[in-house]
């Protein structure tokens, strides 16, 4: 993705907020979970940004907003913590994209069971 276009949504979002009447809270957790880049990548956050303009749009409310918001910030996160422990496992760059296509589904599994980033990581690289 081009810079324009991971910026794209988080224009979007911003005027979204300062055309709609939203909590104080609401504000703080949409722009605080597009800017969350040290533990997500920019493309995520710029993910989070369209969702949250995707939901506004349709009417959700700030609750089911955040909801689905939050969860997927927080699985950008668990997938952000995989790869930081393959790279600590000494896995090269080629290799943790390669691992992190392969085991894609089993990552989701693996975030709605509670499983550490760094058990998952490390399975990862010890069947691979």
């Amino acid at each position: 993705m081009s810079f324009k276009e991971l910026t794209k949504y988080r224009m979007q979002l911003l005027k979204v907020l300062s055309e709609n009447e939203f909590s104080l809270d609401f504000h703080i957790f949409a722009t605080e979970a597009v800017q969350d880049a040290q533990y997500i990548s920019e493309e995520d956050a710029e993910n989070v940004a369209k969702l949250i303009v995707d939901c506004v749009n349709a009417g959700d409310g700030e609750d089911e907003i955040i909801e689905k918001a939050r969860f997927k910030v927080d699985y950008a996160k668990y997938v952000f913590g995989v790869k930081k422990a393959l790279y600590g496992l000494g896995v090269e760059d080629g290799r943790v994209e390669n691992l992190m296509s392969l085991y894609k589904e089993d990552l989701m599994n693996a975030f709605n069971h509670g499983w550490s980033a760094e058990c998952v990581a490390e399975n990862m690289n010890d069947d691979y």
